[in-house]
């Protein structure tokens, strides 16, 4: 996914970049996550970035 995510990036569609970016980030992913708010950032986009996750963020989203 970050291959295409990447391609979509180069073309300036970040609006399907993000997804495909967004569960890698949630799932750990440092680099996805980088990835997806250094293009949010790029793009004047920075209030749709994560915030820091915490340990108590990861529990209430595991259930």
């Amino acid at each position: 996914m970050g291959l295409l995510a990447d391609l979509f990036a180069e073309h300036d569609r970040i609006d399907e970049a993000v997804p495909l970016l967004r569960p890698l980030a949630d799932a750990g992913d440092t680099t996805a996550a980088d990835r997806m708010v250094d293009l949010l950032a790029e793009h004047g986009r920075v209030d749709d970035a994560p915030g820091p996750q915490t340990d108590r963020d990861r529990a209430a989203r595991e259930g």
